[in-house]
């Protein structure tokens, strides 16, 4: 199985199975997967959840399985002010259900000393259900470079979390190569790789 997968994001809320296939046409070992679309529609596709829809679970699991394709990360974790990780263990448990051998979490709480104890406790539910996790940073906020990212993966010592290092934001952070490759290779779980401008061309980050 090839190592190389591709984002939910860069498919625009195509429908997971055929996502899935498309995927395997590429070449593809592996997709990032969400449980309902998030990004803009502009093909028209039409709307799915994998929250509601557990027909639509079991096909995806079927396509999984005859296109030698795995879930190589779940989105749409978040640690927000004021929010709770425990909310997210239904959503946890789909992921496992799916067969998401991870998930992704981000956090925009300014509260670096929150967002560590949530992190903690997020990282420990995803193990009791057999998950990794990996923590993604964005240039702009609290946890927002590749050594603040870094730092909070060693203060959690979680043994289930990963760094995510994403292209954009590590450009757009002010990282460089060389800040990765200093790193314990441990210390990276996953790494995302695209093609857009190191600096946004509007006030939209994700444009």
């Amino acid at each position: 199985m090839s190592r190389l997968g591709i984002e939910f994001i860069s498919v625009l809320g195509m429908p997971p199975v055929a996502f899935v296939e498309l995927t395997a046409a590429l070449g593809c070992g592996g997709v990032g997967m969400a449980l309902a679309p998030f990004t803009a529609n502009p093909h028209g596709y039409p709307d799915w959840s994998l929250r509601e829809d557990a027909g639509l679970r079991r096909d995806l699991g079927t396509a999984l399985k005859a296109n030698d394709v795995a879930i190589f990360g779940g989105e749409g974790f978040l640690i927000r002010p004021g929010s709770d990780v425990a909310d997210a263990a239904h959503d946890l448990d789909l992921m496992a259900e799916i067969g998401a051998r991870g998930v992704n979490i981000l956090t925009i709480d300014p509260d670096t000393g929150r967002s560590r104890d949530e992190l903690a406790r997020f990282a420990e539910m995803a193990a009791d259900r057999g998950l990794g996790v990996t923590l993604e940073y964005m240039a702009g906020m609290a946890v927002g470079t590749l050594e603040t990212a870094a730092a909070l993966v060693r203060a959690v010592g979680a043994a289930n979390l990963t760094l995510m290092v994403d292209a954009m934001h590590l450009a757009r952070s002010g990282g460089v190569p060389a800040d990765v490759a200093a790193l314990d290779p441990a210390l990276i779980g996953y790494l995302q790789l695209c093609d857009v401008q190191d600096k946004p061309l509007d006030a939209s980050y994700g444009e």
